[in-house]
């Protein structure tokens, strides 16, 4: 029988595996990249783990079909260690306030929980440290004139010819 520590660290290794909504992995996939960190299991254990984390973390599989995908649910705070550290958390906020006109949405969604945890690191830094007031005392102007895009009236159809 494995040791506690054999079966925590590859169990901690599955949850660093599975991807945020709405990517999904399969246990083969986990099951092959186990095998390729050096684990010694079969595929069976490693569902059996995915089932036991699920009962416990916000993981989900999509059963809709054949092999289930593995995913974070949708929204999810970040579960990593180490924890984002004062310089990471900064730069997280600094990304949503100064890039968030620019990226596209999807990313932006997906960026979410990082930006989530930023500002819960922040809120527990040292009210001294220059990482929790920085964005208040920052601004980024842009140098060039930001262009609004025009609108069109949908039910206008423009037709183009091609002429030889």
């Amino acid at each position: 029988m494995p040791l506690n520590r054999d079966v925590l660290l590859r169990q901690w290794q599955i949850l660093r595996l599975i991807p945020r909504h709405p990517c999904k992995f399969t246990a083969d996939q986990i099951f092959e990249h186990l095998q390729n960190a050096g684990y010694d299991i079969t595929k069976r254990t490693v569902e059996r783990d995915l089932l036991m984390l699920r009962s416990i973390f916000p993981i989900e599989a999509d059963v809709r079909e054949k092999p289930f995908g593995w995913c974070w649910a949708k929204g999810t705070a970040s579960i990593d260690i180490p924890a984002l550290t004062n310089s990471q958390a900064l730069a997280f906020k600094m990304t949503a306030q100064y890039l968030s006109a620019v990226l596209p949405p999807l990313y932006l969604d997906q960026l979410r929980p990082f930006l989530a945890m930023a500002d819960q690191r922040l809120k527990k830094s040292d009210g001294r440290k220059i990482s929790r007031c920085w964005t208040d005392k920052i601004r980024v102007l842009q140098a060039h004139v930001s262009t609004v895009l025009p609108t069109f009236n949908p039910e206008i159809r423009i037709q183009f010819s091609t002429r030889s």
